[in-house]
């Protein structure tokens, strides 16, 4: 990624951040926030299935705090990976936006089509809310976008090594996905649309070779 768009990316990230530490409770919010609150600090399991994941890295950065903070470092921890999630957003949109557009157009235009879109879930109702509260959601968005970022990345890849390495993250992004939401598991449908092509590809080209 060219350096003006990784310095915007982490631009981003820092505004988005915060805005949500500014608009984050110091307390504690409705629905599921204060059983993670309290489930994250006595390290207890919350409601089934459970996020041991979360729960586990809750509790490793809150035992840093006193219990007085417990809530708003909770909160501060949904901000930290909805501003990450903004930032892989807006990688993906570039990734995308840049197959789509031509040569030409693609620096100024996918930038922008970036940062639209990071801004646009940043800001949302649901997302903003989500990002500032003690809940799942945020960390189980940066899981998702973080694998959908590693898979396109994967799907450009050349180098045969690099391409191990992708799939070798995307599985083990998948497999802590499990433990913090269980639909996770659904963006291996969605994705296998972007698997498949290119395994057809490379086992025609090993059949044409084996020919040869």
């Amino acid at each position: 990624m060219p350096k003006a768009k990784k310095i915007t990316s982490w631009m981003l990230f820092a505004f988005v951040f915060l805005i949500y530490a500014i608009s984050a409770s110091n307390t504690i919010a409705f629905w599921d926030s204060p059983e993670f609150i309290t489930s994250s600090y006595t390290l207890q399991a919350s409601h089934p299935p459970g996020a041991p994941f979360y729960t586990i890295l809750c509790k490793v950065i809150l035992s840093f705090f006193p219990a007085t903070k417990a809530a708003l470092i909770s909160n501060l921890i949904s901000g930290f990976f909805g501003a990450l999630t903004i930032t892989l957003l807006f990688r993906i949109t570039i990734n995308i936006a840049e197959r789509v557009l031509s040569v030409t157009k693609s620096n100024y235009t996918a930038l922008i089509a970036g940062i639209i879109a990071a801004l646009t879930l940043a800001f949302s109702d649901s997302f903003w809310t989500a990002s500032t509260e003690a809940e799942v959601y945020t960390l189980s968005f940066a899981l998702m976008t973080g694998m959908i970022h590693i898979m396109l990345l994967w799907e450009r890849e050349l180098d045969k090594r690099k391409e191990m390495r992708y799939m070798l993250l995307f599985a083990f992004l998948l497999g802590i996905s499990t433990s913090v939401h269980l639909i996770l598991i659904a963006i291996v449908i969605p994705l296998s649309i972007l698997i498949a092509p290119v395994s057809y590809t490379h086992l025609r080209a090993h059949e044409t070779r084996h020919d040869l």
